[in-house]
């Protein structure tokens, strides 16, 4: 091997014996294999050289994952730092060093002189321990770490205690025992009180003994010398300047020593590669039985708890104890060990009802443990004791965030300008953790780290103060942010603020806790409505109101502005919740009320839409009431889209459609979230376009909205295009896998986001579906579920559309009677309602059970039905409600032989349609016509 290769320019020297790349007056040291690959490619002139070819020239006929390649490339332009352009890499081709590189001598003349390293080969049986139990969960981390020594040659184990890092350390250093010929060597700084000793502890247990007393980082670098030797420095943190030093002189002057760390904070030190060791894979909250038990920290805690209960097993009756226990400690290995110890006595559910009190349940059950890790509060203190007095008051005071925050964040609740030096440190220490996000990155403290800091801040009796600061800091965030939730589309609100929920929470919690700040509480309740709203939490934001007026009431006098904002937000989460229509209606009538003794026209608008929603008789009238109000450009939009729907409903759709075409109808723009679905124009114009013969185009606009809305971002806009559009017309036009599609999404929506009326909605578009799929009793046990549950919550707004199809189902299964008592229900329910658009179907289908009846004049009075159909589809402009019944009436003609009458009848409905041809009623059209 040529020792060393020289850039053109003299910038940059590569020095074989000393494995550093050097130039700008520093010196960067690499790893073994990651100074290979600088050789090749130095060697290679300039030339691509091909990942296969430098997995042949580094590992010799290993099989090597992509990703060890990435590490050590990686690696070289860490080292390169502002030059890290000269390495180059083309996808397919492979990497390159630019410029030409010349080889040189090397000098062999060294100042330095290596110790024999048969004592180290000795040494390892004294240091290294040996495993007393199986790592559960940490493969991929130490395949992870076994590139990294091999890419640098100084690499630093950083976490928050108990999370793992001598574990993972030893459990390395004895996977690579071999590949340094057993030269390795492990210190245990654990228990040295005193920092001066670092560098004669790190001596002796390297057999360095003739170095003498006064021994220094120099003296220990002079003797290693040339020596290839895996070091390992465990527990660093308490004394965490002197190992730097000795760490760094090793480095620098070890060519072949690959050295090790273990501590809380990082060393900062030249050629030092941090790895934060992540905490163990903790169990989502839906995860299954199956899936837990492959979580790792779940694996964990089943381990460690039958080693000392042999009848320990995951069962359904524990699992969900066991992954709330994992998700609280964080996945930290240490925390579940003691938790397993304790529900090894106490049982897992006790031990998770205890949490709360974790520091005084989760002990150590080895005798034998360090000081610092026989309790959970021991680990902390020894941390939190390494801080200064400001580092320790600025952790107490984040304490307060429940959730992730920015630097801003915490320099506001702190009230310090040195925010940003004290949580670089407590980040580098390992009681903070940061989480890169975009260009804001954010933080958090574990939950554990967390709990042991509010602690610390009750003890300083500054909690009310820091509590205070943080509520009142949340409350001008979101009343500062109100006008950006009527502009912005959902999905960009959603990514600058859902992730303040938790804090958002926590403030309002404290707020109306009893020595909280109720109006505080109610104010940032009111400025973060629009927030639920978005995020389609409508139970959770049901809850802070009421909470909130009920804090009102006891107010005097109270506050109008914030009484009428929640009592219109209330109605619009009963609604959109699937909770009580007359609670909702009551909200909403006094929300009016008090936005017209006001003078708010904003609320006045948005009560009357409330109300609209609810009064079906009386919509149209309040359409227009909203519509005299409107003056702005969406004010005006909303006042045609609700006369729009209102006229469809009635059954007007030449009129509905004549509102969806004024200039304002296509408009899509940011609205309040609570009239977020009064953007959906494309699913009420599917709907009219199959009613008046336009399956294509119907099919087309629905699939649009689809797209749209999914794109939007709002979930329950998304619910309503389906529900209002794309399933029914789905269903309409026969096409059984796109419907099946789109019931999935609906179902899996409403689901996800615990929109319960949604997912009756979705029970009932199923049992359409298994009908139309064969399954007649199957599908009338969905819409007769899905009905009953709508008619439990009092909810039969817009609902119609399924009872003909029950109906027919009924009798379909032999309940005739049945089936038609529900079509007399629902016509009357069709009057009350005012929704008109449904009474064609519904006078049809009882046409269609009346057929089957067996009695004198049945037949008659089903003629009737379906003439009524015919006149009032006709009269509505409803096409493919006119050929449904016009065909009804056709079948029942050819069966008695009027076949004049039936063409007559049929033909020139038929003759009107102008697509859709495939579609099952033309279809059967086409085929009564062509039976002539």
């Amino acid at each position: 091997m040529l020792a060393q290769f020289v850039y053109e320019a003299g910038a940059w020297e590569v020095d074989g014996e000393r494995r550093e790349l050097r130039a700008h007056g520093r010196a960067v040291p690499i790893g073994s294999r990651a100074f290979e690959i600088v050789e090749k490619l130095a060697r290679s002139a300039g030339q691509f050289v091909s990942k296969e070819e430098l997995v042949a020239h580094v590992w010799r006929g290993a099989v090597v994952e992509e990703n060890t390649i990435r590490v050590h490339i990686h690696a070289i332009r860490k080292a390169l730092g502002p030059d890290r352009t000269l390495l180059n890499t083309a996808s397919g081709r492979g990497y390159r060093l630019l410029g030409r590189w010349t080889a040189k001598q090397a000098n062999d003349s060294r100042a330095d002189r290596s110790i024999d390293t048969q004592p180290l080969r000795q040494v390892v049986r004294d240091s290294l321990p040996a495993a007393v139990s199986d790592m559960i969960g940490r493969g991929p981390v130490l395949l992870q770490l076994l590139d990294l020594v091999s890419a640098f040659r100084m690499v630093t184990l950083t976490g928050p205690g108990g999370i793992g890092k001598t574990a993972l350390a030893l459990e390395l250093v004895r996977t690579l025992t071999g590949e340094f010929d057993r030269a390795v060597c492990v210190v245990d700084l654990s228990s040295l009180a005193d920092a001066a000793l670092v560098a004669s502890t790190v001596a002796t247990v390297l057999g360095l003994n003739s170095l003498g007393n006064e021994v220094t980082p120099d003296h220990i670098a002079r003797a290693i010398g040339q020596a290839k030797l895996l070091l390992l420095l465990d527990n660093c943190e308490h004394v965490i300047g002197a190992a730097a030093i000795v760490a760094e002189a090793i480095i620098q002057r070890c060519p072949h020593v690959s050295l090790l760390a273990t501590s809380r904070e990082v060393l900062k030190i030249a050629g030092e590669h941090v790895f934060r060791v992540p905490a163990l894979e903790i169990p989502d909250p839906d995860d299954q039985k199956e899936h837990l038990s492959r979580r790792s920290a779940v694996e964990l805690f089943v381990a460690r708890t039958q080693a000392l209960d042999s009848r320990f097993t995951l069962s359904s009756t524990n699992a969900s104890a066991v992954a709330l226990i994992c998700r609280r400690l964080d996945g930290i290995p240490l925390a579940i060990e003691f938790a397993a110890a304790r529900a090894a006595t106490l049982g897992v559910h006790q031990v998770a009802a205890g949490l709360r009190d974790r520091f005084g349940l989760l002990i150590s059950p080895r005798r034998s443990a360090l000081p610092r890790h026989r309790t959970l509060r021991a680990t902390l203190d020894w941390s939190y004791q390494l801080l200064s007095d400001a580092e320790r008051a600025f952790l107490r005071r984040i304490a307060i965030f429940a959730g992730s925050f920015t630097l801003d964040d915490a320099a506001a609740i702190t009230e310090t300008a040195g925010a940003i030096e004290w949580l670089a440190d407590l980040v580098d220490k390992s009681l903070v953790v940061a989480e890169p996000r975009g260009s804001i990155p954010l933080y958090k403290l574990l939950d554990t780290t967390r709990v042991y800091a509010l602690e610390k801040l009750a003890a300083s009796g500054e909690s009310d103060a820091v509590s205070r600061r943080h509520a009142k800091y949340y409350r001008e965030i979101f009343e500062r942010a109100e006008h950006e939730f009527e502009r912005r589309a959902t999905g960009e609100l959603l990514a600058d603020y859902a992730w303040r929920i938790n804090n958002l929470r926590a403030a309002i919690e404290w707020g109306f806790s009893e020595t909280g700040d109720s109006a505080c509480a109610v104010a940032l309740t009111a400025a973060a409505l629009p927030l639920w709203m978005h995020m389609s939490q409508f139970e959770e934001c049901r809850r802070r109101i009421e909470q909130a007026l009920a804090a009102l009431a006891d107010t005097v006098p109270a506050e109008e502005r914030h009484e009428m904002r929640l009592l219109s937000a209330l109605g619009t989460s009963l609604m959109e919740g699937g909770g009580s229509v007359s609670v909702a209606e009551a909200s909403w009538e006094r929300a009016l009320l008090l936005a017209r003794s006001t003078g708010n026209v904003d609320y006045e608008l948005r009560s009357l839409w409330g109300l609209w929603l609810i009064r079906d008789k009386d919509a149209l009238d309040i359409a227009r009431q909203f519509s005299v109000l409107a003056t702005s450009s969406t004010s005006r939009m909303l006042g045609d889209r609700m006369m729009a729907i209102s006229h469809h409903y009635r059954g007007n759709q030449v009129e509905a459609r004549g509102y969806l075409s004024s200039p304002t109808s296509s408009l899509r723009m940011p609205l309040p979230p609570e009239y977020r679905f009064m953007s959906l124009e494309r699913p009420l114009m599917a709907r009219i376009l199959w009613l008046q013969g336009y399956p294509e185009q119907a099919a087309k606009a629905a699939a649009q909205a689809v797209e749209e809305e999914t794109a939007y971002g709002q979930v329950n806009s998304l619910c309503l295009a389906l529900v209002r559009g794309a399933c029914p017309v789905a269903l309409w036009i026969g096409d059984l896998e796109l419907s099946r599609r789109y019931i999935d999404l609906l179902n899996e929506q409403s689901a996800n986001h615990a929109l319960t009326r949604w997912r009756h909605w979705g029970r009932c578009f199923q049992g359409m579906l298994m009908a139309r799929q064969g399954d007649v009793a199957g599908g009338l046990n969905f819409i007769r579920a899905g009905v009953g549950e709508i008619s439990a919550e009092n909810e039969w707004r817009k609902m119609l559309i399924f009872l003909p199809e029950m109906a027919s189902m009924l009798g379909r299964s032999g309940r005739l009677e049945d089936g038609i008592a529900e079509i007399e229900l629902a016509l009357d329910r069709s009057e009350r309602t005012a929704e008109g658009w449904i009474r064609p179907e519904l006078r049809r289908v009882k046409g269609e059970l009346l057929t089957l009846r067996n009695t004198p004049g049945a037949k008659r009075e089903a003629e009737t039905c379906f003439q009524e159909a015919l006149e009032e589809a006709r009269a509505q402009g409803a096409l493919a409600w006119e050929l449904r019944a016009a065909a009804s009436l056709a079948r029942l003609m050819r069966d008695e032989g009027r076949t004049t009458e039936l063409a007559d009848i049929l033909g020139p409905i038929y003759g009107r349609f102008t697509e859709g041809f495939t579609m099952p009623d033309l279809r059967e059209a086409r085929a009564l016509l062509d039976g002539l």
